[in-house]
Formats: C-alpha cells, sequence, structure tokens
C-alpha cells in the first residue's frame, strides 16, 4: 500500500497512474508514477492495520508495525492484565533469597509482586508496561493475533 504524501489518499500500487516523461527535458525516455488523485509523485509506503484500519508507515522497516498491527493498536490491546496473562507464557526462573523463598510459596511470592505493580503510580506502570512491550513486538503482534484467530474460530462453531 502507498500513501500520497500531499493528499494522504492511501492506495494499491496498481492504481498508480504511469506517466511518460518528456525526453527532450530529461535526456530521455522516463516513467514516473502518479496519484490518481492529486498527480503527486511522492509517496509513503506501508500497508492497512489488521486492527484499526488505518495506514501506518513501514518506511523505516518493520519497527512501525508487527504482524500487520501498527504500534498504537499494539500499545492499545496489551494491558497490565494482558500482559499478565501472557507473562504465563514466558514464565523464567529467578534467584531470590532463600530464606524468602522458605517462607513464601511460589504462587505467594507472583501474589505479592503482583499486587506491589500494580499499586505503582500510573505513569511508572505504564512506562514499565511499555518497555515490556518493546523488548519483543513482533512476539506480542504474533500471539494478539493468534488469539484473535482462536477467538474468531471458536464464535464461528
Amino acid at each position: 500500500m502507498l500513501r500520497c504524501k500531499y493528499c494522504g489518499e492511501v492506495i494499491g500500487e496498481e492504481e498508480l497512474v504511469k506517466r511518460a516523461e518528456n525526453p527532450m527535458i530529461y535526456g530521455g525516455h522516463t516513467e514516473s508514477y502518479r496519484c490518481p488523485c492529486c498527480g503527486n509523485d511522492e509517496f509513503d509506503e506501508g500497508e492497512l492495520c489488521e486492527v484499526c484500519g488505518k495506514f501506518f508507515s513501514s518506511e523505516f522497516g518493520d519497527d512501525e508495525g508487527r504482524e500487520g498491527i501498527c504500534d498504537g493498536c499494539l500499545d492499545g490491546l496489551l494491558s497490565v492484565e494482558t500482559l499478565l496473562e501472557l507473562g504465563e507464557e514466558g514464565r523464567a526462573e529467578i534467584e531470590i533469597n532463600g530464606f524468602l523463598r522458605s517462607a513464601f510459596s511460589v504462587s505467594e511470592i507472583e501474589e505479592i509482586l503482583t499486587r506491589e505493580l500494580l499499586s505503582l503510580p500510573p505513569s511508572y506502570l505504564d512506562r514499565e508496561r511499555r518497555e515490556y512491550i518493546d523488548t519483543d513486538k513482533d512476539w506480542f503482534a504474533e500471539t494478539l493475533k493468534m488469539k484473535r484467530n482462536a477467538a474468531g474460530r471458536s464464535q464461528e462453531r
């Protein structure tokens, strides 16, 4: 997909207007592609977000969109609660003080840590959430798509 830098129209490459340039002016036969709406020849490359349907730029590589999901939707879909749920799939071993480990079970430690996490100031908690998402946006987007697809299949039945 392309978005015209002048008028903002989102178009497919097949919709571009092909225009031959005057060989006397440019020193040889050249062709350019123009926006069918305004005639401009400058475009941003990108795609339409599968969640919100808006165009997002992929001009800077894959940093802007993950698995067809724009960063805005990825951020909006990954609440702290969702990240805690998805974190179950990425459980990690940690080292902890032996006395604390003997005094508390793993589930009690998780409960204490979750309570403390949720009691953080909203701005700090949001920063932690965003930093966690940034560690592997591709994985989060792929996982969200799989969950959405699975939910869609179960609703069809």
